[in-house]
């Protein structure tokens, strides 16, 4: 899956530079990107993997300045235009680009379109929205399911939202839930 979405990133048409940046446990070998950030499994809490999103925002805090996007390894772009479709709105800093994403078994999320974020139907997941580097430390992730949501709920208290109406992520063949299928 993994392999797939690498490809999916590199086939997106956009002018500029796109980075693609992963969190891989010691000892994995199949991780490519542009940057990868070595780091033990995360403990603790209901979903401790949620805190290698802030290992990743640590890391891009670094970097030059640009946008963040959030996306699984058994996640793909719906259209080569999907990147370029995320951040035509994207005028200033203090942006916040949402946009539709397919879930498994074809669900849409989120599912109150515009909805309040804080609220179960309203919230949104790791994939989609997208905020600048300059809004990193805005927002804390924890290790408990749900992180996803909490944190785009905090942002959205420092950035105007812009809401895209189109599905540009999805899955590539049902979640992964962890399993290894490369192809």
């Amino acid at each position: 899956m993994f392999a797939r979405l690498r490809a999916s990133l590199q086939q997106q048409v956009f002018p500029g530079i796109i980075m693609h940046v992963v969190h891989a446990e010691p000892g994995c070998g199949y991780a490519e990107a542009d940057v990868v950030v070595r780091g033990d499994r995360a403990v603790g809490g209901t979903a401790p993997y949620e805190l290698h999103q802030q290992r990743l925002l640590d890391a891009v805090a670094g970097m030059a300045p640009g946008w963040v996007t959030f996306m699984d390894d058994d996640d793909e772009y719906t259209t080569p235009h999907s990147v370029r479709r995320m951040l035509a709105n994207a005028t200033s800093e203090d942006i916040m680009p949402v946009w539709r994403v397919e879930r498994e078994r074809g669900r849409i999320s989120p599912a109150a379109w515009m909805g309040d974020l804080g609220s179960r139907d309203g919230r949104l997941c790791w994939e989609a929205a997208a905020h600048h580097t300059s809004h990193i430390g805005l927002a804390s992730i924890d290790a408990n399911d749900g992180a996803d949501g909490r944190y785009w709920q905090q942002l959205r208290h420092h950035l105007r939202l812009v809401w895209l109406d189109e599905v540009l992520t999805r899955p590539q063949s049902g979640k992964g839930r962890g399993r290894r299928r490369d192809y």
